[in-house]
């Protein structure tokens, strides 16, 4: 089974923002991103950037 585990952040809220994600597969780590975001924003965009960079890494999309 694959598992996307994400969450995205911006600190202080609003100011600067980031994303990380950790994939897996049958609980075997496949690869980790961490990323500082272009532009200031809230908690908002980060989180739904966050989960659409996982889905795009796990597809192979990049």
């Amino acid at each position: 089974m694959k598992v996307i585990q994400f969450d995205g952040g911006a600190v202080p809220n609003p100011d600067t923002i980031a994303i990380g994600v950790i994939l897996l597969e049958n609980n075997h780590f496949l690869k980790e991103i961490s990323l500082k975001l272009d532009g200031i924003g809230t908690n908002n965009k980060p989180d739904y950037s966050v989960l659409i960079e996982g889905l795009k890494q796990d597809t192979g999309e990049l």
